[in-house]
């Protein structure tokens, strides 16, 4: 509450020193004349005002069309972007499937290989029942012979 006075007080003491500071006002009254070329300055100060404010609005308006423009081609390529990784996605995970589905027909095909030469190489061990010289190869003479 001390403050809120204290700067309320100073507040106004500001004002009234900035009223007090005021230039005098002008010796005498000025004439039409003086008064109509001073207006006639100042719209023309104004107008010139006008025509660089008017010449500055053109300026960024052509440049924010430059600028959508651009942003336009960056959206179309980002888009077009967007579609070339996901198209290359999709392939690689077709391709990715297209491997493993392979892998595991080699797989099982290695897996058959074995299982016939492995068959291959029992079929062709001579078994100790067949060995030349044993018994069991010798046939016996048919009677009436």
């Amino acid at each position: 509450m001390n403050r809120t006075k204290i700067l309320i007080g100073l507040l106004c003491a500001g004002l009234v020193a900035l009223g007090c500071a005021k230039p005098a006002a002008s010796v005498g009254p000025k004439t039409d004349g003086d008064k109509f070329k001073a207006l006639e300055a100042r719209v023309a100060k104004l107008e010139e005002d006008l025509r660089s404010a008017t010449a500055e609005r053109d300026g960024a308006v052509a440049r924010a069309a430059s600028f959508e423009q651009k942003w336009k081609a960056e959206a179309s390529r980002a888009i077009v972007f967007e579609k070339e990784r996901d198209a290359a996605r999709h392939a690689l995970i077709a391709r990715t499937t297209e491997r493993d589905t392979l892998q595991v027909q080699f797989d099982g095909f290695r897996k058959n290989l074995k299982d016939l030469i492995g068959q291959a190489e029992t079929a062709a061990r001579p078994t100790p029942l067949t060995q030349p010289g044993s018994p069991a190869n010798v046939l016996p003479n048919p009677p009436g012979l």
